[in-house]
C-alpha cells in the first residue's frame, strides 16, 4: 500500500512543496495509493485534490477520505509512469503540484494478463 506524504508551506508568498515519495513506486497487483497531507495549518486538499493524468493510471478516480487524506485503488497490471496532479487550498488559494506513479513491471506476460483490469477494477476481456 504506497503512502505518499505531501507537505504543503508557504515562504515568502510562494508556495513549498515535498513530495515524499515522488515518483510513487507501485508493485504489480492491486493496490491502495494514500494520500496524507501535512505542512501548512489550515491548509486543504481542494475538491479536485488529486486528478490523474492523461493517460491515467489503471484503477478508479482518486476520492477525499478526508480534507486532509484522499486515496485510489490501482491496479498495476505493467509498467508505466503517470503523471497526476496534486491541488491544495490555502487561504481561499488553490496550489497545485504535478508529481508521478510509477507502476512496477510484473513477472512476465501470463502474469500481466491473467491479472489485467480496467479502471474500474473489473478483468479486461
Amino acid at each position: 500500500m504506497p503512502i505518499v506524504t505531501v507537505n504543503f508551506t508557504l515562504v515568502s508568498g510562494a508556495p513549498k512543496w515535498t513530495v515524499v515519495p515522488d515518483p510513487v513506486p507501485v508493485p504489480p497487483g492491486l493496490q491502495a495509493l494514500t494520500w496524507n497531507l501535512t505542512g501548512a495549518p489550515g491548509a486543504q486538499f481542494a475538491a479536485n485534490g488529486i486528478v490523474p493524468g492523461n493517460p491515467a493510471w489503471p484503477g478508479a478516480d482518486p476520492k477525499a477520505v478526508t480534507a486532509k487524506q484522499w486515496s485510489s485503488p490501482d491496479h498495476n497490471t505493467g509498467a508505466g509512469k503517470y503523471k497526476y496532479s496534486i491541488n491544495v487550498v490555502y487561504n481561499g488559494t488553490t496550489y497545485p503540484n504535478d508529481p508521478q506513479i510509477e507502476n512496477q513491471p510484473m513477472g512476465g506476460k501470463a502474469e500481466h494478463d491473467e491479472h489485467a483490469h480496467d479502471r474500474e477494477g473489473r478483468p479486461k476481456q
